[in-house]
């Protein structure tokens, strides 16, 4: 087991700070769009399609946890890309 005891095997403290700004700005444009955004579509008639594509994303989730445990990293990254395609 080896302990860290140079600098050269952390995160720069600049990409640390813009992680934490984006994370910011990110949750507050989703507190703007849930609470203060008038919706589009009032009656829900266009967006039945989402949560189909939630249970998607979840199962390649899933199925993404069960190939890095298995050590198959590259089903593991093909998963997680499905993932975050039906997810966008």
């Amino acid at each position: 087991m080896t302990t860290l005891t140079t600098n050269e095997n952390r995160t720069p403290l600049s990409i640390v700070a813009a992680i934490i700004a984006i994370s910011a700005v990110a949750s507050l444009f989703l507190c703007w769009l849930v609470y203060y955004h008038a919706p589009a579509d009032v009656t829900g008639t266009h967006l039945l399609f989402l949560p189909a594509l939630n249970a998607l994303s979840a199962v390649a989730l899933v199925t993404g946890f069960c190939f890095i445990r298995a050590r198959r990293v590259s089903e593991h990254r093909a998963a997680m890309f499905t993932a975050f395609i039906f997810s966008s």
